[in-house]
């Protein structure tokens, strides 16, 4: 089984920044979903901490890779859509959830309170959330549809009473670079 170099530096570059922007020790459990080969949620179980990993999606490779992991790696074949809560008290994490799956796995956090980190990869066509104040329209021909849309989570993930930002990493490592974070500010 092959994992390639730039699957390895999208990971990489991902799992240092949440390293880097959260305390894991406070932390009970990470999620990792839509989670592909699982790669992100393997590095924060080789740090010790509990992973739930899912994702909808058969993966051969992924199946390799998972019986290299023990007991606190749980992986499971599930749809986020029809997903209702996660435990609290968690990180949730997720690389480049196609279309609208980021959106959801942002909802699912914010429902849950808990942080998260997401790398969008493919926006929807679905405006997802609609803050209440909107950015300017000029974003859209500065910088396109896709950063406007990241603009418009970012607006609304911080209008409820979450510290949030957008880190991106270099776009040769990924042109789908952006990986917008949240910090319960309530916890």
């Amino acid at each position: 089984m092959r994992i390639t170099t730039r699957e390895t530096n999208k990971n990489l570059f991902f799992v240092t920044f949440v390293k880097d922007q959260f305390k894991l020790e406070r932390y009970d459990q990470v999620y990792d979903l839509c989670c592909g080969l699982g790669l992100s949620g393997i590095y924060f179980y080789k740090l010790g901490k509990k992973v739930i990993a899912l994702d909808n999606q058969e993966n051969t490779r992924r199946t390799i890779l998972l019986n290299a992991v023990g007991e606190d790696y749980r992986f499971s074949n599930q749809d986020i859509w029809k997903l209702d809560n996660l435990y609290s008290n968690s990180l949730i994490l997720s690389i480049h959830a196609c279309g609208n799956l980021t959106d959801r796995v942002i909802e699912l956090s914010m429902a849950s309170k808990n942080d998260f980190a997401v790398m969008s990869c493919c926006h929807g066509d679905k405006i997802y959330f609609t803050p209440q104040e909107l950015p300017s329209n000029k974003i859209v021909e500065e910088r396109g549809r896709d950063y406007y849309q990241d603009m418009l989570r970012l607006q609304f993930i911080r209008e409820r009473d979450y510290i949030a930002g957008i880190y991106e990493i270099p776009a040769e490592i990924t042109p789908k670079n952006r990986i917008i974070w949240g910090v319960n500010n309530s916890s």
